[in-house]
């Protein structure tokens, strides 16, 4: 896999390649992490981390990192982004799927648990940009955005736009007071709450039992 340690500036990293992550055979593992120590950098990901027992990704440093046309697969987590921004284009994620989803606070490691995506403001305090793009997330939560840490402005911090894409799994919010109005398109396996959906749209069944967050007419 990929580890990124210490507090370093200017990284950049292009990866096409497999990232597993196994950590000596426990279900921690990670198939890229970054420390929260870091302080800046850029990852652009097109590869894969299918067969990752933990996370997918955990991105707890201030990176940009820009995932397209990639597999980012963890048998805990798809992906845990703690700082800086997270691009999804053409991509396929994948959390658990048999327990429910949680999140709790952690300092020093990873805060979720069976999430396609997470989000989670580290200590660090770094702010969050995040947008989702013609991409499927699968996990006992598809999205899963909070503020475990009670961080002062974690909410006005984070930003989140989920443009489109196929959502297996629950959108939700660790507490009232984190994110809204983020969903501004995508197909759903279950109705999300009004909470979620931007000002403007709607979430609307289909003949699937699926639903659509669409422009309202």
């Amino acid at each position: 896999g990929i580890f990124v340690d210490k507090a370093s500036y200017g990284i950049n990293i292009v990866c096409r390649g497999t990232c597993v992550g196994q950590n000596d055979g426990n279900s921690n593992g990670a198939g890229v992490y970054v420390n929260g120590v870091v302080k800046d950098g850029v990852m652009t990901f097109s590869g894969s981390t299918e067969g990752t027992a933990g996370a997918g990704m955990y991105i707890a440093g201030n990176f940009k990192v820009i995932i397209y046309g990639a597999r980012v697969i963890g048998s805990n987590i798809g992906i845990e982004q703690r700082a800086g921004k997270l691009y999804i284009v053409d991509s396929r994620i994948e959390g658990g799927t048999e327990e429910e989803a949680t999140m709790t606070p952690n300092g020093s490691g990873s805060t979720s648990e069976n999430c396609a995506v997470a989000i989670a403001q580290h200590t660090t305090k770094f702010p969050i940009d995040v947008i989702i793009r013609s991409s499927t997330l699968i996990g006992n939560a598809a999205f899963f955005e909070g503020n475990p840490q009670n961080n002062p402005d974690a909410t006005k911090d984070t930003s989140i736009v989920i443009e489109s894409g196929a959502f297996v799994g629950d959108i939700k919010t660790l507490a009232d007071t984190d994110c809204t109005g983020f969903l501004y398109g995508g197909h759903y396996s279950k109705e999300p709450d009004a909470k979620y959906i931007a000002k403007g749209y709607e979430a609307v069944a289909d003949t699937k039992e699926t639903f659509n967050v669409v422009k309202k007419s």
